[in-house]
């Protein structure tokens, strides 16, 4: 389900690149509309909460 979302998401965003340019609103909002999905999957695969944080300190 989220998959199709992502790949529709990045394909309209490639479309809006090329067409209008990587620096048109219309490419930055579905860039940022894809980062939210992204970050939707990521959030449900790690059982992430926003509450918590990160520990990104290597050992």
């Amino acid at each position: 389900m989220f998959e199709q979302a992502i790949e529709k998401k990045r394909e309209k965003m490639i479309y809006f690149a090329e067409r209008y340019g990587m620096t048109s609103q219309k490419t930055v909002d579905c860039s940022q509309e894809l980062d939210r999905l992204l970050n939707v999957i990521w959030h449900v695969h790690t059982d992430f909460h926003p509450n918590q944080t990160l520990n990104t300190r290597t050992q």
